[in-house]
């Protein structure tokens, strides 16, 4: 959270202007409404931070928490929608009791998305249809402030904006949204590191910035210690030429891809009949092993898309192709839950789990991490049988400053974590976030190679894993590219 002086001036301001308005006795002079983000419990969750700075200026102020489901997955849309209700109805509960009182209203994540499209109107794709705001006229006149932090609706450009995100987020405003009845009293606080505001997609988390990582050709004649790499990412499954985004490293070649692979095949076999030549194949014939699963927003609908993926990959009957997904750490990962229960976690041949940017569970705390790698291993590896990676930053800088103690030196990481990780039949090997951090900590990768046993040097000479099936499961991997980050 940036300038909390910029937003408690902006109060100041306002509430001076109406100290001398005449107040019912049982109404406060400022009242304030909290959105929590998905998945926390009922109350204020993080917006709270906001909340408590504005209390310490004004603390006679009351404060009321909207009260909706919070959900996710499946059900985000509903949620949404019942809570930008909740907002409509609370407000004007207020304002018909306290019409004098003035308002300030703190929306986190799916909570700015509330406050956005109850204030601000929709269409909202996930949720809202109306183009008009769900508040009343006369609760629109009590308003001082309009707080929202990671919104998903964010815009770059947008009035009101504070902060260095340069993309929209998942749920984005068309570019050139204003808010016309509230436009002056929003501030929307919003980092490139925030996967929901941000979407994810700003070149961000890569040593130096633009064009400072290797070219995936250098890696594979080069990196003897790395097994896997992923090209990341694919943003758009509706426009896949313009959907690659390899931030900031130059699209792979055909012919680099060929090389780094003895047989391999992605977007399917490049295919000689004629019914297929209009079939976009955006890295020419060369394909590679697989996908992998970074949902790190709730979309709609992705055990379909999975479970389609898996049909079509299935359908190649001459290799192997793999399914894997990213999850935070905390259990279960609720953006990639649906894929990650029941029948459809049998889909996935294993699982890159990122022991970082979550303070309960990552490298920061050993007891958080053993915690956490039990659980996946007692709820989710054995019954599905797949396999585990551990997700680790490979520098301090691959993460953002707020969560930088969950990196851990790779001596430490090797002497302390890997350890203990080993005791699980289902641990695979360890992922290492991102190539270019990584080759600006050079120190970082041996001493975990020598704790994993060093290379097999009986591995074949591809960037395949084998299958989760009690063959061979490669011992490192890290991605070629650049990764989501979380405040």
């Amino acid at each position: 959270m940036k300038n909390p002086s910029l937003l408690l001036l902006l109060l100041a301001i306002t509430i001076d202007v109406a100290a001398g308005i005449g107040r019912r006795e049982s109404c406060s002079s400022l009242h304030i409404f909290g959105a929590r983000e998905t998945t926390a419990p009922p109350g204020f969750g993080t917006a709270s931070t906001v909340i408590d700075l504005i209390k310490r200026v004004y603390p006679t102020a009351s404060t009321e928490a909207i009260t909706y489901p919070a959900a996710g997955g499946s059900l985000y849309g509903a949620s949404v929608a019942a809570g930008v209700r909740a907002v409509a109805v609370q407000t004007n509960t207020y304002f018909q009791n306290c019409p004098n009182s003035v308002l300030v209203v703190v929306g986190y994540s799916q909570g700015a998305q509330v406050v956005d499209d109850a204030f601000c109107g929709g269409p909202d794709g996930f949720s809202l249809n109306t183009t008009r705001e769900s508040v009343s006229a006369g609760v629109s006149r009590m308003v001082a402030a309009i707080i929202m932090m990671g919104n998903p609706r964010n815009v770059p450009g947008r009035v009101g904006n504070i902060g260095n995100a340069t993309v929209g987020g998942f749920a984005a405003r068309p570019v050139g949204y204003r808010c016309p009845a509230f436009s002056t009293i929003i501030r929307s606080y919003c980092d490139e590191a925030d996967p929901f505001c941000a979407k994810g997609n700003s070149s961000q988390n890569s040593a130096g910035g633009a064009h400072t990582q290797r070219q995936l050709i250098e890696v594979c004649r080069n990196d003897q210690d790395i097994d896997i790499i992923l090209l990341s990412f694919l943003i758009s499954a509706t426009d896949i030429d313009k959907g690659l985004n390899f931030a900031n490293s130059d699209r792979p070649t055909e012919k680099d891809i060929i090389e780094c692979q003895t047989k391999h095949n992605t977007f399917g076999p490049a295919s000689t009949s004629s019914s297929e030549n209009s079939t976009i194949r955006p890295l020419g014939s060369a394909s590679v092993d697989g996908f992998d699963l970074d949902f790190e927003a709730p979309y709609s609908n992705i055990h379909v898309f999975t479970q389609q993926l898996q049909k079509l990959m299935d359908q190649e009957k001459t290799r192997k192709f793999y399914m894997s997904a990213a999850p935070q750490c905390p259990y279960p990962d609720m953006n990639l839950n649906p894929v990650l229960q029941g029948a459809m976690a049998t889909a996935l041949d294993f699982v890159f789990i990122q022991f970082y940017n979550n303070a309960p569970c990552d490298l920061r705390t050993r007891d958080g991490f053993k915690k956490s790698l039990e659980t996946w291993d007692l709820q989710w590896a054995k019954s599905s049988g797949a396999k585990i990676f551990v997700g680790i930053p490979g520098a301090p800088t691959a993460i953002g400053a707020a969560n930088r103690e969950s990196y851990v030196e790779g001596a430490v990481f090797a002497a302390d974590y890997v350890k203990e990780a080993q005791k699980y039949a289902s641990f695979a090997g360890v992922m290492v976030w991102d190539m270019s951090q990584l080759d600006n900590n050079t120190a970082f990768l041996p001493p975990i190679v020598s704790a994993l046993g060093g290379r097999d040097d009986k591995a074949p000479a591809s960037n395949a894993t084998a299958s989760s099936n009690g063959t061979r499961v490669d011992k490192l991997r890290y991605r070629h590219a650049r990764e989501f980050s979380r405040y």
